[in-house]
């Protein structure tokens, strides 16, 4: 059998109803925190992809098949623009050639960095995309 090459996809929010049913499993996982208040549930991030605040990037096969699927945001600091991780699932959506594509997309969106919030399980991921721990993040009520 021959394994045919993943090619990044990024949804149009009009076209939400047609893929989100076969991204949402993927993405599922990425949003069981263990936290009490998580900052975004999957139905938010729908919501924000539907209305363009969040862009469904997604890993398609040439046979249709989808294999992976991820949310991005681009954030604009004043010193630079990041392509800001939110949620990734789903198999090889980090491999190489996947990782060249998100690139080119993300620098089309005025990106120079590449950021994401994470737990410690999934760094490797992370740091084989060359990221590495700028920060501890924390958070409690005020």
């Amino acid at each position: 059998m021959i394994e045919l090459a993943a090619n990044l996809c990024v949804l149009h929010p009009q076209l939400i109803g047609h893929v989100w049913p076969r991204v949402t499993p993927f993405l599922e996982a990425a949003f069981q925190h263990p936290v009490d208040e998580p900052e975004m549930t999957i139905e938010d991030a729908r919501h924000r992809v539907e209305i363009g605040a969040v862009h469904l990037l997604y890993a398609k096969r040439g046979n249709g098949e989808i294999t992976g699927a991820g949310l991005v945001e681009i954030i604009r600091y004043p010193r630079f623009t990041a392509a800001h991780v939110i949620a990734l699932g789903g198999g090889g959506i980090l491999d190489p050639w996947l990782r060249e594509q998100f690139k080119q997309w993300a620098a089309s969106h005025g990106a120079t960095k590449m950021q994401a919030v994470y737990r410690p399980e999934v760094a490797r991921l992370f740091r084989a995309c060359g990221m590495k721990s700028v920060a501890v993040f924390g958070r409690g009520d005020l």
